[in-house]
């Protein structure tokens, strides 16, 4: 028996393997599994009733799946020349209508992949390559139409430069900590970044001059965000750290607007919105929230100021499978 903070138990039950063969949760939804003589999860069933059945090859790799609706999924691992494929990932993977092949190079990283139609609209198949520098990261990437990607690196694995299928470059610049200072687009454009000490983004800089700050509390919550025209947004967040406020003032200081959250746990609760450019009386929104025992939103009541200076509710309701 597992149970969660707010005091909600799921059950399971285990067979003699020690394997799990059922689980009841809160609301008494069941999930099941079955095995096979080596061990292998062959069936798997939802609290629906819908299963999953699953078979396997002689490597213990899966071969093919059926969902509770018929559809399958058959799943190869040769290559079509008889030379062995990856043995961890399928190399073909074929439904009623669709096949697609990849293949893999000898450090088991994809390198090409194609995607056959096989119904009677089926056209010519589309693929992509791509290729790998020696620590594994990508450096091209070709597609079905023979345009390339490329990717360039820095001795300490940091991507510097990307270029795109139209051959235009990007290069990124990195300070002594790992983080991004400036990004060159390809027309010289650029855009900086500087960070305090704990690496947390304090400015940004646009290629016009346009300046974003930003200011954390010791916790490192963001506090104040003042965007180029000088307007802020202001945060405040209460002894758990969860969001209690949020404030926009204009370039003058004047507040604009403002929404406050009530919270239980970890769950928003309740909302209240003022717009104070709106007209009086016609100022505040607000919201409630309700959860069921698994913390999954099950009402939602939205209240809105009316132009014509009433106001109105929306009600929503959400229901889910056991």
């Amino acid at each position: 028996v597992r149970t969660d903070p707010r005091g909600y138990s799921q059950h399971t039950v285990y067979d003699a393997a020690n394997r799990p063969l059922m689980d009841v949760n809160a609301v008494g939804g069941v999930r099941q599994q079955r095995y096979d003589g080596l061990g292998m999860p062959v069936m798997v069933s939802d609290a629906d009733g819908v299963g999953l059945q699953t078979s396997y090859d002689n490597f213990g790799r899966v071969a093919k799946t059926m969902d509770g609706l018929g559809n399958a999924q058959e799943y190869g691992y040769d290559l079509a020349d008889g030379r062995p494929g990856s043995q961890g990932a399928p190399t073909e993977i074929k439904t009623a209508s669709l096949t697609q092949k990849y293949r893999f190079d000898a450090g088991e990283r994809l390198s090409s992949q194609q995607l056959q139609d096989t119904t009677e609209f089926a056209g010519a198949a589309r693929g992509q390559t791509q290729s790998y520098d020696q620590s594994g990261r990508t450096i091209s990437r070709v597609d079905a139409y023979g345009k390339a990607e490329k990717y360039g690196y820095n001795a300490f694995g940091q991507q510097t430069e990307a270029t795109d299928r139209l051959g235009n470059k990007t290069l990124i610049r990195y300070d002594a900590r790992g983080n991004v200072i400036d990004v060159e687009n390809a027309k010289g454009a650029h855009y900086r970044f500087e960070y305090d000490k704990a690496d947390r983004l304090v400015k940004e800089v646009k290629p016009l001059g346009q300046t974003t700050r930003y200011e954390y509390d010791a916790q490192g919550n963001l506090l104040r965000k003042t965007d180029p025209l000088g307007r802020v947004q202001k945060y405040s967040y209460d002894a758990q750290d969860r969001l209690a406020e949020v404030q926009h003032l204009r370039a003058d200081s004047s507040l604009w607007q403002k929404t406050t959250f009530q919270w239980q746990n970890t769950l928003l609760v309740a909302w209240d919105s003022w717009d104070y450019s709106r007209p009086e009386g016609q100022q505040q929104s607000s919201a409630t929230l309700n959860y069921d025992e698994e913390g999954r939103k099950t009402e939602e009541t939205v209240s809105l100021p009316n132009p014509a200076g009433a106001r109105y509710s929306m009600s929503y309701r959400y229901g889910y499978s056991a």
